[in-house]
């Protein structure tokens, strides 16, 4: 898979999980709470993640909170609404 296909789906795993927790990183953004850099920076962060599919099915399996393995929880739940980790 091509470096920029990898960091597209990691993209929408981290958007997805993050819409999920009530963390709306669009609205961030807009409001210069989250610099698209740092953006840039957390989907990087999520490509290093070693199991994506275990989010996949995170997700799928409509669980809530944000598992433990998840390396941008910390940004997440700065966004969210005050949601739980998993796992």
């Amino acid at each position: 898979m091509s470096y920029e296909a990898r960091f597209k789906v990691h993209e929408q795993l981290m958007s997805r999980m993050a819409d999920a927790n009530g963390a709306d990183l669009d609205l961030a953004m807009q409001q210069g709470d989250l610099s698209p850099g740092d953006y840039h920076a957390a989907v990087q962060k999520c490509t290093g993640c070693s199991d994506p599919e275990s989010c996949r099915s995170f997700l799928q399996d409509g669980r809530s909170g944000i598992p433990n393995f998840c390396r941008n929880q910390d940004m997440i739940l700065r966004f969210s609404e005050d949601t739980p980790c998993s796992e």
